[in-house]
């Protein structure tokens, strides 16, 4: 009672009472006497750099459980917070389970968590929760959290309009991403350095691509922009050295610069009607760039550095192709392993796969002429001046 008295005093005297560096059955926590609130810490230290040094024994390691509410000297806390740098340099705590008292975080929370995998949230808990690994704020919407280690195939949640600057970076185990057409823009640096990721769905509704959203992604193979793209920011892609095909969407304007430095396997490339400008260097060190077809207003001159090293590597610029001057279903029929080509004869074909070589070029010699035995893959043909892009299944 004499100590719940003083408690009562201080507080008339707006005084605060708290304890701090505690450890509670292994996790530190701060204590608020006054509102009898729990924050939990890194050691109690608050300072910027209050992390460092410590000795692996003294970090979060495993499975770690926040218990919404703590006992200590006989008192219970309800734990309402996360403080800053509370779980900095943890590189052996896999999960985190969050209670539904947690009404928010301190900045830099989580850095250098290098295995951490999983984090869930209470589905009570009004301000957080999970959905396909990645940690939500409910108000405003927005991404809050991606553990570094989060592997395999991850869904956006639809609602969500940006992805944040960094948010993904390094997430070196994400395989797919698939991106709502809620999402306007792909923020800078969003998806950067993550090694495993072979592909991503863009919905139709991102307006931008940021610099480096998608730099030194070494696994990623394809990529389909929508409809909606206007701007592709500086150093977007580059780095991506396993990119095979990237389709360019008419209505896009812009090409930052080093947009696609060194994707040294991308072989094709089509220029919209809408592009208004390239970057410098933005296809620099992109060798098997070798066909390119500018539907552009741009001058585009085969061996020139301009409009950034586009055709620097191309032989000649292919300037016949428009939007919609495809080749005829009922000309060109694909099957398992094969390609056919029905009363096109005498007209010059070419085909060729994603490194540039090609695989036939010639006069089709009859009206019914087909290619067979060609491996699965992505291939471009070339018929008369109309292009298509098929893909081969196996033979």
């Amino acid at each position: 009672m004499k100590k719940l008295g003083l408690i009562f005093l201080l507080s008339l005297l707006g005084v605060t009472l708290s304890a701090s560096d505690i450890s509670v059955d292994g996790i530190y926590y701060n204590f608020d006497e006054t509102t009898r609130e729990a924050q939990v810490t890194f050691r109690g230290d608050e300072s910027d750099d209050g992390w460092m040094g410590f000795p692996a024994s003294e970090l979060y390691v495993g499975d770690l459980v926040i218990p919404p509410s703590v006992t200590y000297e006989g008192v219970e806390y309800k734990v309402t917070t996360i403080g800053k740098n509370a779980f900095a340099g943890s590189r052996q705590l896999t999960s985190i389970h969050f209670p539904a008292t947690i009404t928010g975080f301190g900045d830099d929370a989580f850095p250098l968590c290098l295995s951490l995998h999983t984090v869930t949230v209470d589905e009570e808990n009004p301000y957080y929760f999970v959905y396909s690994g990645v940690m939500y704020q409910k108000e405003p919407l927005e991404i809050f959290f991606v553990p570094r280690a989060l592997s395999g195939i991850v869904e956006v949640y639809d609602g969500v309009t940006q992805i944040p600057p960094t948010a993904f970076n390094s997430c070196s185990m994400i395989e797919y991403v698939s991106i709502p057409n809620a999402v306007q823009t792909i923020g800078e640096g969003a998806f950067m350095r993550c090694s495993t990721l072979a592909e991503v769905a863009i919905g139709e509704g991102v307006t931008a691509i940021k610099r480096e959203a998608f730099s030194d992604c070494l696994s990623l193979q394809i990529v389909t922009l929508p409809s909606s793209i206007k701007t592709i920011g500086a150093s977007a892609f580059s780095g991506c050295g396993n990119l095979l095909f990237i389709s360019l969407n008419e209505g896009l304007e812009t090409i930052g610069s080093y947009a696609f430095y060194g994707c040294t396997y991308i072989s094709a490339i089509s220029l919209p009607t809408t592009l208004k400008s390239i970057g410098d260097k933005a296809f620099l060190d992109c060798y098997s760039l070798s066909i390119v077809r500018n539907n552009s207003p741009l001058e585009v001159v085969a061996g020139a550095t301009t409009n950034g090293y586009v055709a620097y590597y191309a032989n000649e610029v292919m300037t016949t192709l428009v939007a919609g001057n495809k080749i005829s279903p009922n000309t060109l029929l694909v099957g398992n392993g094969m390609i056919r080509f029905v009363n096109v004869k005498n007209q010059k074909l070419s085909l060729y796969n994603l490194v540039g070589s090609a695989l036939y070029e010639g006069t089709i010699p009859s009206d019914d002429f087909t290619l067979s035995s060609i491996p699965c893959g992505l291939y471009l043909v070339s018929l008369s001046g109309r292009v298509e892009k098929v893909m081969i299944s196996n033979p």
